[in-house]
């Protein structure tokens, strides 16, 4: 489910990366005054993010035991590393992301509220969920 996720995720991002810009705008923080981005992803970013995403449902699986793991110590190093940025993600740098974020009028405001940043806070709590099973 949680490696489902990241794939829906990255393939929204590749939807992008390949010049589609349904729901773009949402995507991207604004800034409440003017319609001024803060930043403007370009492909190498948009090609970056999707390939974190895929990385992630690679862990996942490869968690899972779908994947072969490679060195013991991995799984652990990078799924805790996963749930420490999806954290920091939810919690955001108190401007334009996250729960404590400051601009709170725009779209993408909105849907980071109420849809990115809890659903970062839900992956980050089964990814740490699905660590401490074993």
């Amino acid at each position: 489910m949680i490696a489902g996720v990241f794939i829906v995720i990255s393939f929204i991002h590749l939807y992008w990366l390949l010049g589609g810009r349904k729901s773009f705008m949402t995507a991207i923080p604004f800034r409440d005054d003017a319609l001024q981005p803060f930043f403007k992803p370009g492909r190498p970013e948009i090609a970056v993010v999707t390939l974190l995403f895929w990385a992630a449902a690679a862990w996942i699986m490869m968690y899972g035991g779908i994947f072969p793991v490679g060195p013991k110590w991995l799984p652990g190093f990078v799924g805790w590393s996963l749930a420490a940025a999806l954290l920091l993600r939810s919690i955001g740098e108190f401007r334009a992301l996250g729960f404590f974020k400051r601009v709170r009028s725009t779209p993408f405001a909105r849907m980071d509220t109420w849809v990115y940043s809890p659903l970062c806070l839900l992956l980050k709590a089964l990814t740490v969920w699905m660590l401490t099973i074993d």
